[in-house]
This record gives structure tokens, C-alpha cells and sequence, in this order.
């Protein structure tokens, strides 16, 4: 898969993998950082090895394994965050963010977070990513529609969905999201979700079981 303005990474939160992403601008270099997973620095280095100069964290939603990093990005490297309005409460929240369960707490101050909501725009450099509410996983998921394809955090995964016996969760919520926001999408639409491999929205409405 041909990726011109997509970077993926690999970010470990104690007992997980999960994809950490960096879409951004080649023109002007800017970019944003989509699920930084844990290890605020590394994702900084692997930046500036890039030359992409992240201006902004985007959280799918507010499980722990996707926002580990998102207070130390905030604080130590000045980048603004943003999550959908219905999960803002999850990242002030140890037991709905699953952080309680984990290696550690995290409670992110939500004075400092920008709300997102369905059909906002988000600017990147010269290009553009488009919210998507795609509920079910938690009550404020969101994929981001952008020109190299889509990212969807744990909506949707190569054969599969994502969980939904979270608190929040909601399998006939999350198939309707998928169903609406995603299956509408061309064939060709490449689908970043937010572990294991990427695929595509045409080979998954072919071999996707769960929303067949």
C-alpha cells in the first residue's frame, strides 16, 4: 500500500501494540499525531526524523492505549489535543478511560482539550482531515477522513470490529457507524485502524463478517 502522507509507528502501552500515525503536509511539513499510544519522545524523534513538524494530537477516542502520551505531547512539546465531545469525560476518568486497569492512571486535565464533533474540518498544512462520529466503541469515536484514506481508531479492523463490551460500547451503535460513515467510502479506500494491519474498505465489505 502506497502511503504519500501517512506514517505509521508501532507504540507499546504495557501488555498491547498498537498503531500510532502521523498524517501530514509534504508541502509545508506540518502533520498531526493520531493515537499516540505511549513515549511522548520517541514519537517526537520519529517526527524529526521525518522532517514533520506535528502541530496536533487527535484522539479516536479515550481508551488508555490511544491517548498514553497525549498529556506529555500537550505539555513538554506544546501540541494541542482534541477528542469528540461524548469521550471528553473519559480522559478525567481512570475508569472509563481503562487507565485504573493498567500500568498506570492517566487523567488528562480537560480544560486543555479541544472538542471535536461530526463534519469538523481539521487543517493540515495545506491538506485536510474530516471527522467522522463513528460511535459504538466508546460513545465518542471518531475515524478521520483524509486524502491518503481513513483512520478509525478501534471502529473497524481488517475482519473484524472493534470491542464493544466496554463501558460505553455498542455493537448495533458501532455496526450502524461502520455501516454508514465507512461502507460509503470508495473500494479503494485504504483503512488505518488502530491495531494490527491496515486494509482496505472494498476488502472489507467483501470479507468482513461482522458487518456483512
Amino acid at each position: 500500500m502506497h502511503l504519500k502522507k501517512t506514517l505509521m509507528l508501532s507504540t507499546y502501552f504495557p501488555g498491547m501494540t498498537m498503531n500510532t500515525f502521523l498524517f501530514f503536509c509534504p508541502e509545508t511539513r506540518k502533520g498531526i499525531v493520531i493515537d499516540p499510544g505511549d513515549d511522548a519522545p520517541n514519537i517526537m524523534k520519529w517526527a524529526e526524523t521525518n522532517d514533520v513538524k506535528p502541530e496536533r494530537v487527535v484522539l479516536t477516542h479515550g481508551h488508555i492505549d490511544h491517548i498514553g502520551a497525549a498529556p506529555e505531547l500537550h505539555k513538554d512539546y506544546g501540541l494541542a489535543l482534541s477528542i469528540h465531545k461524548n469521550d471528553l469525560a473519559m480522559l478525567a476518568n481512570p475508569m472509563l478511560n481503562l487507565s485504573e486497569f493498567a500500568a498506570r492512571t492517566l487523567c488528562v486535565d480537560t480544560k486543555q482539550v479541544d472538542i471535536l464533533e461530526h463534519g469538523d474540518i481539521i487543517s493540515v498544512g495545506n491538506l485536510t482531515a474530516e471527522v467522522l462520529h463513528t460511535p459504538g466503541h466508546t460513545p465518542g469515536g471518531i475515524s478521520l477522513k483524509t486524502v491518503d484514506g481513513v483512520f478509525v481508531g478501534d471502529t473497524l479492523f481488517k475482519c473484524s470490529v472493534g470491542r464493544t463490551d466496554f463501558p460505553g460500547g455498542n455493537m448495533k451503535t458501532l455496526v450502524a457507524g461502520i455501516q454508514t460513515q465507512l461502507m460509503t467510502l470508495p473500494d479503494a479506500t485504504a483503512v488505518f485502524p488502530g491495531h494490527e494491519d491496515t486494509t482496505t474498505i472494498g476488502y472489507e465489505r467483501a470479507h468482513n463478517y461482522m458487518i456483512i
